[in-house]
């Protein structure tokens, strides 16, 4: 796909509410989408449902405190680099409680992506970090000590052949 065109499909996605560059998440899959320099795009799609509060992890997932279960959370997250489906490993997304927003974050080398989630004490970012089509890491820390309080996850992959 050529560059102006690759440009023009993201563009046309965000102007008609099926992708963006930033979006809210609410219930149900929400995909943004974001143009890469050689013509590719990149678009990610993150699904969100209601957390069944009864589990017992329901209160030890980013976004929550014991005792204050979440109510919803990422139940599946793909990536699309070009044609190319990234591997993104449910370990990736499944502890991330009461996701509220998602945007692509500049990185100098791949691209980037973070959720945002929680509420005041409970509030995260989890940014995935994405290199020739491979999900490499992604880090979550806790919004109000984000130096003092966070995880980081490393992630092997298939290499792809340019």
């Amino acid at each position: 796909m050529r560059p102006f065109c690759a440009l023009l499909v993201v563009a046309l996605l965000a102007v008609c509410g099926r992708g963006a560059i930033a979006a809210e998440l609410r219930m149900g899959p929400t995909r943004i989408a974001q143009g890469l320099p050689l013509g590719d795009s990149v678009v990610v799609t993150v699904d969100v449902v209601t957390q069944n509060r009864s589990f017992p992890w329901a209160d030890r997932m980013w976004g929550s405190e014991r005792g204050y279960p979440v109510t919803r959370h990422v139940s599946d997250l793909r990536i699309r680099w070009g044609r190319r489906k990234v591997d993104v490993w449910l370990s990736a997304y499944a502890d991330l409680g009461d996701p509220r927003s998602i945007k692509f974050v500049e990185v100098k080398k791949g691209i980037s992506l973070q959720i945002q989630g929680g509420e005041t004490a409970t509030d995260y970012e989890a940014q995935f970090f994405v290199e020739n089509g491979v999900l490499v890491h992604r880090r979550v820390s806790l919004g109000e000590l984000p130096e003092q309080s966070w995880e980081k996850t490393r992630y092997s992959g298939p290499v792809i052949e340019k």
